[in-house]
């Protein structure tokens, strides 16, 4: 069992990157969010510390996606393949 392990969704839409639902342990617990009806795409990015004073672990994972291949690659294109955030997260490691 892990010491933390939070979710985070995050939803492209036609507008960005968009916060979804958290579930997580610390900081505040669960919240949910309605899912925005002009998704293209949703990822989960999961935040990990497996045990005490390990480096945290960082991962996404797509939870759903459009059938519309097309428009997802054009809004990649304008907005980034993962949430600034996320990018930034993953880049550290």
């Amino acid at each position: 069992m892990a010491l933390s392990k939070e979710f985070q969704y995050y939803h492209l839409t036609t507008k960005g990157w968009v916060d979804g639902s958290f579930k997580g342990d610390v900081l505040g617990g669960t919240y949910e969010k309605k899912i925005p009806a002009n998704r293209v795409l949703t990822i989960l990015f999961i935040d990990e510390i497996p045990a005490p004073f390990s480096k945290p672990i960082y991962r996404t994972q797509v939870e759903w996606q459009s059938d519309d291949i097309k428009i997802i690659k054009k809004l990649k294109a304008k907005f980034g393949d993962l949430p600034s955030y996320v990018q930034e997260m993953l880049s550290k490691h």
